[in-house]
């Protein structure tokens, strides 16, 4: 993005005179409030709020205040992780699954596992990485997250997915993000075992 830049020297030019003034963290809540105008303005040409987040992000990803961003996104997270999460779990209704739609969301779980892990660990692999290292990236690449769950969000508000499906998208997020450190330690102690007998 062109703007970018621009964008990035507004914000420290704002920071270095909120500290020169007695004035902390004025350069990230300049940030804040371009996030949030970033996010109305995606959901005003009809796409989620999450992707207009997501371009502000990485437009601040040159900003010089790094640390203190990311104490300030510590913070913030601190607050609003909980309540986020709270809202996404009370629309779920794990008792209007159906035995179908229950196998369905079995299905989709290790659909989501095979594809990150096998399109993932193939790239690796593509790119250079040994066999141990590429599952290994592509295990790390599992957890689908909370986008899942914002996208999922979207989709329920707007009506093109009903509750039975929400809830399915984030039991989705949940088993593939449990399921991974577990994983990944397994693969590490295996990956160590068989630099050991190599050595």
């Amino acid at each position: 993005m062109l703007w970018a830049p621009k964008i990035c020297k507004l914000i420290e030019l704002v920071e270095e005179a909120g500290v020169r003034r007695g004035v902390q963290h004025s350069g990230i809540m300049l940030a804040l409030a371009i996030t949030f105008l970033y996010a109305f303005l995606a959901e005003q040409i009809g796409i989620s709020a999450i992707v207009g987040a997501f371009i502000a992000g990485t437009t601040f990803s040159a900003v010089k205040f790094k640390k203190e961003f990311q104490t300030g996104a510590n913070t913030l997270a601190a607050i609003f992780t909980p309540i986020f999460f709270i809202s996404l779990g009370v629309i779920v209704n794990i008792w209007e699954l159906s035995t179908s739609t229950l196998i369905f969301s079995i299905l989709l779980i290790l659909v989501a596992i095979a594809t990150k892990l096998i399109g993932c660990g193939l790239v690796a692999r593509l790119s250079g990485y040994s066999s141990r290292d590429s599952i290994i990236i592509g295990a790390g690449m599992i957890p689908r997250g909370e986008v899942a769950m914002i996208i999922a969000l979207y989709g329920i508000s707007i009506g093109i997915i009903d509750t039975s499906l929400y809830t399915i998208a984030v039991m989705m997020a949940l088993v593939t993000t449990l399921v991974t450190p577990p994983a990944l330690k397994y693969l590490y102690k295996k990956s160590d075992q068989e630099i050991g007998r190599e050595t």
